[in-house]
């Protein structure tokens, strides 16, 4: 009989030895696998923001404000700026469709204010050569923000190329 509980506190004890190891495994899987902070997904999410607007459709045909990227373009490379239509003009058409997509959007169930800055590269900042679409407030204010920028080039119908620096600044609503 000692032969058979010896056999039997030996499978106990390997079965808690078992269920120890099992629970350490698991315990350590779901410490790995937390997920990121949320400034992560806000620094991501920016981004794709940034991407998306840009190459968001603004209804025109014409190759000069097709998007609002070519839209923001045209402001700086067209003489006439009522290029795309005759009664509103590249800047507004720029301002408006910006201001249509980012109003759709939220992220984590909250709305963002948020401040286009669009600036021609080589050109210093003076008044005109800086376009901003959005709360201009936000630049000057202390707040905890978070930002993206990209980098576009574009080619003139005159054939000069441009480049032009945009930076997205995104801040949760007060």
């Amino acid at each position: 009989m000692t032969e058979n509980a010896s056999r039997g506190q030996t499978n106990m004890i390997i079965a808690v030895v078992a269920i120890a190891v099992f629970v350490s495994v698991a315990v350590f899987l779901f410490s790995a696998l937390k997920a990121p902070p949320n400034s992560e997904y806000i620094n991501v999410y920016s981004h794709n923001l940034l991407i998306s607007v840009l190459r968001a459709d603004t209804g025109y045909l014409d190759s000069a404000c097709k998007t609002v990227e070519d839209a923001i373009t045209c402001v700086y490379t067209e003489p006439i700026t009522y290029l795309c239509d005759s009664s509103i003009g590249c800047r507004k058409l720029a301002e408006d469709k910006i201001a249509e997509y980012m109003s759709k959007n939220t992220f984590l169930g909250r709305k963002y204010r948020y401040l286009f800055n669009v600036g021609l590269e080589g050109k210093p900042s003076s008044p005109g050569s800086i376009l901003n679409f959005g709360d201009s407030r936000l630049e000057r204010e202390k707040i905890e923000k978070t930002s993206a920028d990209v980098t576009i080039q574009k080619i003139t119908r005159s054939g000069k190329a441009l480049t032009f620096n945009v930076k997205l600044m995104l801040a949760t609503e007060k």
